[in-house]
């Protein structure tokens, strides 16, 4: 059983709203549980001289977790818009290319009469000239 669209692209709006919000929260959450794993071994923390290291690692990690965040959403969309635009650069280009003529008249009735449109190409001499070997 397949759940149907909500339409409009808004289905694809609320997917791509929570990839953005798990990947913002990865970035916040996996490096504070690192440090909080990290910080609760005490006899490796003490021991030597790690721990001034570890406390920049710690400080490090604070600071840059908001900005990981953002360039993974940053990176993300960015992939994202490139394969839109793939996917629309490949449908125009086959829209092209299934359109044999440059200029097309759409009419409700295909047999209808478009004589009244060689009226003003009548007017010019070379083309009476063309039309009667035709």
């Amino acid at each position: 059983m397949y759940a149907q669209p909500i339409g409009k692209g808004l289905d694809v709006l609320v997917g791509t709203f929570f990839l953005l919000l798990f990947l913002f929260g990865f970035f916040l959450s996996v490096p504070t549980y690192l440090v909080i794993m990290i910080g609760d071994h005490l006899d490796w923390k003490y021991k030597k001289n790690r721990l001034i290291p570890f406390r920049g690692f710690t400080q490090k990690i604070q600071s840059m977790t908001v900005v990981m965040g953002m360039l993974s959403i940053l990176f993300m969309l960015s992939i994202a818009f490139w394969g839109i635009g793939a996917a629309v650069n490949r449908m125009a280009n086959k829209n092209i290319e299934m359109s044999p003529f440059d200029i097309m008249i759409l009419h409700k009735e295909e047999l209808a009469d478009f004589s009244w449109l060689l009226l003003p190409l009548c007017a010019d001499c070379s083309f009476k000239k063309n039309m009667k070997g035709l």
